[in-house]
């Protein structure tokens, strides 16, 4: 690019190097600098003296538009600051009482040097078992003579206030529990879903 594009302070990224004599500054290939004097024919660069008629240089643009807002990022976030200072949030406390945080949080997008955000991948869950160890010794002797013709088992509304356990056996079959007031038994158990043997682990 001409010198004429660039002016001081704007960061630019050495593309690359007309002139291959010039081995010295290969080590500086992707590296950015910040311009710091543009003359006739030398645009100066910090810590650097390239030369632009021997170099390809294109000035570099943040994708980070606005301040970052540790506040709300997610726990685990990690910024990394160009004078290497490293943040980790691992809760609110670290924002509300760190000083550290404070005098970074509204940092502009110059300082900051990079910006991770934590991705989860799920090892564990605890699932909460739908019946309880009542109503699972109940429902098994149950069923215990006709086990394998069980299709499914629902809890469904039975009146206002009361609601009724039904097994489906054969398909077209019911065999209806006694009623019994609402949400004092199967509590885990959805309305008018249909439970196998296995969801409820009996």
């Amino acid at each position: 690019m001409k010198k004429n594009n660039f002016k001081v302070g704007d960061r630019v990224r050495l593309v690359s190097i007309e002139n291959e004599e010039e081995s010295i500054y290969k080590p500086c290939l992707g590296k950015i600098f910040t311009v710091s004097q543009v003359g006739a024919r030398i645009i100066e660069l910090k810590n650097s003296r390239l030369m632009p008629y021997y170099y390809n240089l294109e000035k570099v643009t943040d994708t980070l538009e606005t301040t970052y807002d540790f506040k709300n990022a997610p726990l685990g976030t990690k910024l990394t600051f160009k004078n290497g200072v490293i943040l980790v949030k691992d809760g609110e406390t670290l924002y509300e009482n760190s000083s550290l945080v404070k005098e970074y949080q509204n940092l502009d997008k110059n300082q900051i040097k990079k910006i991770e955000e934590p991705t989860y991948r799920t090892v564990y869950e605890y699932i909460s078992e739908i019946l309880d160890e009542d109503e699972k010794r109940y429902l098994k002797q149950v069923i215990r003579p006709f086990k394998d013709r069980v299709k499914y088992i629902a809890k469904h509304r039975a009146s206002v206030s009361q609601e009724i356990i039904m097994i489906c056996v054969d398909d077209n079959y019911f065999v209806n529990l006694p009623l019994f007031e609402r949400h004092t038994m199967y509590k885990n158990m959805k309305i008018d879903e249909h439970y196998t043997l296995e969801d409820l682990n009996i």
